[in-house]
Formats: C-alpha cells, structure tokens, sequence
C-alpha cells in the first residue's frame, strides 16, 4: 500500500516546516509499510519556501517538485502536476501549505475512508468563522448540490483525499486556465460526482488558515469560470437529475458548522471597496452589453437566485462551452455574487447558528427551485 501526500505552495515560508512535520507524523503513525511519500510542489516561492522544504527532515520519504518554469500559474498548476507524479500511489491525499490548525490524525481518517472503506474522493467538513466560506455557501455547494442531488457541503475547500481511480481521472482533467488556478477544487469534485464515484465526507474540527477574502474577486472568477466549464461537460447527466426532480430539495438541510469563539469579519475598508466595485461592474458597459446579448431579463427580484440559476441554465443548454463564452457568462455572475456577499454579511450580523443555517438552506432550495423552473421552461 503507497500512500502520497501532496502539499502545493506558493510564498509560505511561515508555514510550510509546520506542514511537513506535522504530515510527516501523520504518515508514519499509519502503520502501513514505508513506501510512501510527501509530494511539495512549489509555484515559484520568493519567500525562501523552497530553501525551507529543503531543509526541513522527514522519515517520509520527501518529493520537491519545482513548478515554477510552467506556463499557467497557480495552485491548480501544482495539483495536477502533483497527480502527475503520483499516478501509480494506492491513495493520494492534498492539503493546503497554510493550514494553521491540521492535526497529524488528519491523515489516517483520509487514507481509513479510501482504503477500508473504499471512497473515491474524501472531503473534509470544516468548522469555520462565519463570515468565511462565501463562494462555497453561495455559489460552489448550492450548485453542486442540486446537479448531482448530493448535498456537498465544501467542495472547494482545498484538502482532499483520492482514491487511485479518481487520480486516474483527474489526468488530463484540466484544461482551461481557470483550472490551473482557484478552479482546481471545482474540477476535482465536478469530475468525482460527474462519474458517479464513492463521496465521503469527515468532520475534522477547526480550519484556521491565511485570510482569503482579499482575493475574493480573482476566486471567484476563476471558480466560476471552471464550474460554468462543468456544468456543460456534464450537461446530459445533469440535466436528466433535474427532469427527475432534486429529491434534495425536499430535505432538512444543514449547510454550515460555525465556530462562535472565532468571529472574524473583514475590515470596513476591503468592504467598501468590494462594495465600489459591484457599483462599478453593475453600472459596466461590458455588464449591460453582455446582458443584453445573452438575454440575461428578469433579475431585478432576487437578483442573486435569479442570476445564477439563469447563468447555470445558460451552461447546461450549452454544448461545447468556449472558455470565452464562459468568461461572458462569469461577467454577468461576479456582480451579483459580490453584491450577495455583502447584503449577506449586513444578514447574519446579529444571527444565530441555527437562523444563519436556515437562511443559507433556504437560500439553496430556491436556487434549486429556479433552476429546475428554468429548464422546464426550455423543455
């Protein structure tokens, strides 16, 4: 049994002789042979990264791959290379170089669901501040969720685990520049659930890691971009799901684990400038241009759910979906997913746990309910 854990990097010289330990714990207190390797794919670090991989000891046996001569830039770049040289591994796990709060067990919990009990894809279902996690509540779970009727609690959150089937998959998986980037969790799990392959998913406590919502524009664009990609490349199976009925909606849904002790909101300033630039992108003549040539109406109520499920409409109804097209389509999204952010942060200011699940549920189900109405429409 090989097992390999890959760790992309990218500028975290503060963290990353914390990760390999810790990782290196974890591999050896799996008592499963010794043929087994940590995978460090760096991106180009400027920090002094790549000195500290180097320096830092393992029992593990240790792979530096320099990714820093390729063309596309970004962690999806370092993935795929990543499950390039891990092909032939009986189980490949990834985590983020900035975890803050990774325990060594983290390890054997992944490798236990793939080896005995014989998943595909491993997701873990963090504890989080409440104002994090904004692409998957909004965008990234309610999507995946109701195309494949599956209730994928963070399919973006950048740890998982892979059994060697799906690592199989995954090569040649990634194709559009956006996949090389932000995209890469969205292609992962789009192309675990699209084959119909074994899903599981662990609580594992706590993730603290460096603060994201500064680039919460360039995120969600490339998300969005590469799950756009998907929903047409699985348009037929999807599309079937939704003439069956979302069995889904019709459930008590829980979407998020909240830890009330870590309350950390971004500061006014960055929210007054996102805030700016929703103005300015709304008020676009690229937004109005685009608007009009792809028919995108009837939006002003619930601008969020109606936005997006015309735009997942519009994918689905696409065969062959052209990464421009798809850029056309994110154009008329990140606005609107900007602007929900924000009138979402003003709403659970004074929530509850329990109200704040209800909310993002709600929110889910309606999403779930337009698009359905939609394709009927189309029908």
């Amino acid at each position: 049994m090989r097992i390999a854990v890959i760790i992309p990097s990218f500028n975290e010289v503060g963290n990353i002789a914390d990760m390999l330990r810790k990782v290196d714990t974890g591999m050896c207190d799996l008592n499963m042979g010794s043929d087994h390797a940590i995978v460090s794919v760096d991106n180009g670090s400027t920090d002094g990264t790549q000195s500290v991989i180097a320096s830092t000891n393992t029992k593990t046996h240790k792979v530096f791959i320099d990714n820093s001569t390729i063309t596309a830039h970004g962690k999806g770049a370092n993935i795929a290379k990543g499950l390039e040289y891990a092909k032939d591994f009986d189980a490949v796990l990834m985590f983020d170089a900035d975890l803050k709060t990774f325990e060594p067990n983290w390890v054997a919990l992944f490798v236990n669901e793939i080896v005995t009990n014989k998943t595909d894809l491993v997701a873990p279902i963090y504890t989080r501040n409440r104002y994090e996690g904004n692409t998957t509540n909004h965008f990234s779970c309610p999507l995946l969720s109701v195309a494949f009727d599956y209730l994928f609690l963070q399919p973006i959150s950048g740890d998982f685990g892979f059994s060697k089937r799906l690592v199989n998959l995954l090569q040649g998986a990634f194709t559009w520049e956006s996949d090389f980037k932000y995209g890469v969790d969205t292609v992962i799990t789009w192309t675990a659930l699209g084959n119909g392959l074994d899903v599981s998913q662990i609580q594992l406590g706590k993730k603290i890691h460096n603060p994201s919502f500064g680039k919460i524009v360039p995120m969600f664009q490339q998300v969005s971009i590469s799950t756009i990609k998907q929903l047409s490349l699985n348009r037929e199976r999807i599309l079937k799901n939704l003439r069956n009925g979302i069995q889904l909606l019709g459930t008590d849904i829980q979407l998020i684990n909240i830890d009330e002790e870590f309350v950390s909101k971004p500061s006014q300033e960055s929210i007054q400038k996102t805030a700016q630039l929703v103005q300015e992108r709304l008020t676009s003549t690229a937004f109005t241009a685009i608007s009009k040539e792809l028919g995108v109406v009837g939006i002003e109520h619930e601008p969020w759910v109606n936005g997006l499920a015309t735009i997942a409409v519009k994918a689905l109804t696409t065969p062959n979906m052209s990464y421009e097209y798809a850029s056309k389509l994110e154009t008329i999204l990140s606005p609107l997913y900007l602007l929900r952010v924000l009138q979402y942060f003003d709403e659970i200011e004074n929530l509850g746990v329990s109200d704040i699940n209800i909310l993002l549920s709600n929110q889910l189900k309606q999403i779930g309910d337009a698009i359905t109405e939609r394709i009927k429409d189309e029908q």
